[in-house]
């Protein structure tokens, strides 16, 4: 079930943090609330820098080193902690689900970092964000760059109605973020190490 409250307000704080506001008085109470809300993007971007980099035999042990300190990241990575006990058991994500998905997050939060981020990275920082927001709201099993990229997916059309307010209509066409989402699809997949050994 979709957690509409938690959604809602997740998608305000990104498009916050990136400079995306309106002028009307709710905007400007969401504004003044949500600058209460200290998120500490560089320490994030860091630690999900470490998680992406590890290795297969450490790298649980680096998520929980960085949860003790961000719980956050255990949510994020859907990796959870004192599952014994509880009905039904829910799968956990394979390493290199872990893997991409903090390399992702990594990109994120530091896009966040970034004072005044030309609009290209603005746009990948929003559609990094929102495919996390779509994923948990959804619940849907999909690594994050799984989401599709047609333009009448569910995905797209979330994404078109999130940013619409926000940007030129020529910007927020389906077919325009259809594109981005394909063209950053194809950048994640070009980043990834390949599993060769010389």
């Amino acid at each position: 079930m979709i957690n509409e409250t938690e959604a809602g307000s997740r998608i305000r704080d990104l498009l916050e943090a990136t400079g995306c506001r309106h002028d009307d008085e709710f905007g400007r109470a969401f504004d003044e609330f949500a600058s209460n809300k200290e998120t500490n993007h560089r320490a994030l971007a860091i630690a999900f820098g470490e998680i992406a980099g590890s290795g297969d035999t450490e790298i649980l042990a680096v998520v929980a080193r960085h949860a003790d300190r961000y719980p956050v990241i255990r949510t994020k990575l859907r990796v959870r902690s004192g599952l014994a006990g509880r009905s039904p058991p829910r799968q956990l994500p394979s390493v290199s689900d872990i893997r991409l998905h903090a390399a992702s997050l990594r990109d994120f939060h530091d896009a966040m970092v970034r004072v005044g981020a030309p609009l290209k990275t603005e746009t990948h920082t929003l559609l990094s964000g929102l495919a996390d927001i779509f994923r948990d709201a959804t619940q849907t099993h999909d690594t994050l760059y799984e989401l599709p990229h047609a333009e009448r997916s569910y995905f797209i059309q979330f994404v078109r109605a999130c940013l619409q307010p926000y940007f030129p209509a020529t910007e927020v066409t389906p077919r325009a973020l259809a594109e981005r989402w394909k063209r950053q699809k194809r950048h994640a997949a070009a980043a990834q190490p390949t599993d060769e050994t010389p």
